[in-house]
């Protein structure tokens, strides 16, 4: 993304070999809110978070203007607070091991609710499969038994 803020416009640039191409992404006014999301990430051996900054435009749809990166929460905040000060989006502040999703706030404004990672889910996330696989294995022994 290019910002002019002579013109009060975020620009999108597209390069792919040699095409290159610059159009208008969105006025300052339609973006509401920034603010910094997370993610946990997992493997066999650890887990992690990444984050990352995000905007959040008046139609409620979420760009992100920074990639996922490892343990980077102060990186993507900065990259937030400064897109809301050049744009004069409101900057939702959040904390590590937080996610945010998109919300309509009192004046119709997309804004940003910020909610603390829990072990609700992640039993969300791995555990429903899990539940599933034991509740077949109950019915399979009851099955068996009543056999």
């Amino acid at each position: 993304y290019i910002i002019d803020s002579e013109k009060k416009m975020m620009l999108y640039r597209f390069k792919f070999f040699s095409i290159n191409s610059l159009k208008i992404f969105a006025p300052f006014s339609s973006i509401h809110a920034t603010t910094v999301n997370g993610r946990k990430q997992h493997n066999k051996s650890s887990s992690w978070w990444e984050y990352r900054a995000e905007i959040v435009m008046d139609s409620g749809k979420v760009y992100p203007i920074s990639d996922w990166k490892k343990y980077a929460f102060d990186k993507a905040e900065k990259k937030a607070r400064n897109m809301a000060d050049i744009t004069g989006a409101n900057f939702v502040e959040t904390f590590e091991e937080c996610m945010c999703s998109p919300t309509r706030g009192l004046q119709g404004k997309y804004t940003f609710k910020s909610t603390p990672h829990s072990l609700f889910y992640d039993l969300k996330r791995i555990g429903l499969p899990l539940v599933l696989i034991l509740i077949a294995f109950a019915i399979i022994m009851l099955v068996v038994n009543f056999s």
